[in-house]
């Protein structure tokens, strides 16, 4: 392989192993602490966050299923492009009757579900196996020392404005950043 395809070889992955480190980073405070902060603030009973937290559930098995129907021919675009709409489902989250939190929670996580099958696939086709246990571990270590911090800027921005800024703020954030990369546009595992 000529250095120059192996260079942009090498910066695809790093560029994917980057976005998928920091996957959840604008999810789990919406949906870990954003949800009660919402409840509490609205006067929900509690059965309210039970019912987001299943709708959560629910949404993640059938955004996996979905994905044995409908394969996109660029499965790392399609993967990016359902977490931007779970940027979208984020906002519901954080404005809006009871209602409308119940269809963020479940955009967000039939998304989530149909996102996590396209990437894992892509990021273990485009990893080296004799890198991919290394990788795996950075994408993991990346979510579980960065989450703490995230969930402090969350609940941070919530006391300092308004729970649904910080909706706002981390739903643009999951639309935005996922395909700021033009690499992800051209990725693809089937070959023409």
């Amino acid at each position: 392989m000529p250095s120059s395809s192996r260079s942009a070889a090498s910066a695809t992955i790093c560029a994917l192993v980057i976005a998928l480190s920091g996957l959840n980073l604008a999810v789990g405070p919406a949906t870990g602490i954003g949800i009660a902060l919402r409840a509490h603030g609205e006067g929900w009973r509690a059965q309210a966050v039970g019912v987001f937290e299943g709708l959560i559930g629910l949404g993640s098995a059938l955004g996996a299923v979905s994905v044995s129907r409908w394969i996109p021919r660029r499965e790392a675009l399609g993967g990016f492009w359902a977490l931007v709409v779970r940027g979208a489902g984020i906002i519901l989250i954080g404005v809006g009757p009871l209602w409308l939190p119940g269809v963020g929670s479940l955009l967000i996580s039939l998304t989530a579900g149909f996102a996590s099958v396209l990437l894992s696939a892509t990021f273990v086709a485009t990893i080296d196996t004799a890198y991919l246990g290394r990788m795996t571990a950075i994408t993991r270590l990346g979510d579980d020392v960065l989450m703490p911090l995230a969930m402090a800027a969350f609940g941070a921005l919530a006391a300092a404005t308004a729970t649904w800024i910080a909706y706002l703020v981390f739903g643009l954030g999951m639309m935005v950043v996922p395909l700021s990369n033009p690499r992800f546009r051209t990725m693809a595992l089937r070959t023409e």
